[in-house]
């Protein structure tokens, strides 16, 4: 009698776990920075594990204070691009979110509904694209091996043209002696830098040297170097630098 019952109770077991197994949602191959377009039923705000651990990070101890930080307030100047939750999309995900860009801490905050928020992980191809062609942002690596957001100027799959957007805290230190005076603690945003990525997964800073920047294109050198000789371009504009890139891609 046992054995009928232990013989019932696992075919019971086996029989839930197949109904079971068939209404989880197909996945497909996950890429670099996320799921595939088009990757079964699974999207952003349903809030599955696999969503977060390739894409998303939840606000963890070390910056549960990023989205409210009450040192913010106190400070003057704003360590955001905007200050503003703007709406965006992250990756090929077709739900709209919103999200902020902290160029002081180098971080994307999202906000999924009202209560939820999370940062976009700084993972090689990950990028967010704003709305209303307010730029997109996506993750490389710099030349010292560090994944950082870079706001995208130009990018084929050859090239990837991009700016480095910073924000500094400046001030708030104590006086040494009598005579130093004490500055209030203020955000200032840096210039802008240009940097350029010949494999869309590193991004280096592009020289103003025309010589140390023709040795960028390795192989390509010469070609680049007369190009630019023959049009008279400069390598610290983005309009000529665009024009630059794209002669290389024809190449």
């Amino acid at each position: 009698m046992r054995t009928q019952k232990l013989l019932i109770l696992l075919l019971g077991l086996f029989v839930m776990n197949n109904s079971f197994a068939q209404t989880l949602p197909p996945v497909e191959s996950v890429g670099i920075g996320g799921f595939k377009k088009g990757a079964g039923h699974l999207g952003l705000t349903s809030f599955n594990p696999i969503t977060y651990r390739n894409v998303l990070l939840f606000v963890n101890r070390d910056h549960k204070n990023e989205i409210n930080d009450k040192f913010y307030e106190s400070v003057s100047g704003s360590p955001y691009i905007s200050d503003n939750f703007l709406p965006a999309k992250v990756n090929d995900f077709k739900e709209v979110i919103s999200a902020r860009y902290n160029a002081y801490k180098d971080l994307i905050t999202i906000k999924i509904g009202d209560s939820r928020a999370f940062f976009l992980q700084k993972k090689a191809g990950n990028k967010l694209t704003f709305a209303n062609n307010r730029g997109t942002y996506q993750v490389f690596y710099d030349q010292g091996e560090e994944v950082k957001f870079f706001k995208v100027l130009k990018s084929t799959k050859f090239y990837s043209l991009l700016i480095k957007q910073e924000v500094q805290l400046v001030g708030g230190e104590k006086p040494k002696n009598d005579y130093d005076k004490y500055i209030a603690p203020y955000f200032r945003r840096n210039k802008d830098k240009l940097y350029l990525s010949l494999d869309n997964v590193r991004a280096v800073k592009i020289p103003s040297n025309k010589k140390k920047f023709f040795k960028l294109f390795e192989d390509e050198e010469e070609k680049i170097k007369a190009y630019v000789k023959k049009h008279r371009l400069s390598v610290k504009k983005e309009e000529d630098l665009i024009k630059i890139l794209m002669y290389y891609e024809s190449l």
